[in-house]
């Protein structure tokens, strides 16, 4: 590669690198949260269009918003660990799985939200336990 092209892969390859690692790296876990966030966003999408509301650029933008925080709050959970690491304090990535853990819970408690405002029932079960996870963790 050559030229402005070979510039910007080789920049976009370094920031994807850089921004894995303070995620921790891309594992099961961390897909499973970025397929979630890509769920809500089309299941929120797919219930504002049934409701007949008009897109908003600026609550969309909000809300994108909002997803990144996720990864922040990600990334400082993979900072403290790496601090407790340094100090002897070995937490086996458990700060992380537990953010990501809630992250998801929120995202998958939305996504049903939303597939209700569809019209699609969902067992009681389901919603109860989604509910519970939310109280807790609130």
């Amino acid at each position: 590669m050559n030229g402005l092209k070979g510039l910007l892969i080789s920049g976009a390859t370094w920031l994807g690198a850089i921004l894995l690692a303070a995620l921790g790296g891309w594992d099961a876990i961390l897909y499973f949260l970025f397929t979630a966030i890509l769920l809500d966003y089309a299941a929120g999408t797919i219930a504002r269009a049934i409701k007949r509301e008009p897109f908003r650029w600026e609550r969309s933008y909000v809300g994108l918003l909002k997803k990144l925080a996720y990864f922040i709050a990600i990334a400082t959970a993979v900072l403290v660990e790496k601090f407790l690491r340094v100090h002897g304090i070995e937490t086996h990535e458990l700060l992380r799985t537990l953010t990501i853990t809630v992250l998801m819970a929120t995202e998958v408690h939305s996504i049903y939200g939303h597939l209700r405002v569809c019209g699609l029932d969902l067992p009681a079960s389901i919603t109860d336990a989604i509910d519970q996870v939310r109280r807790k963790k609130e």
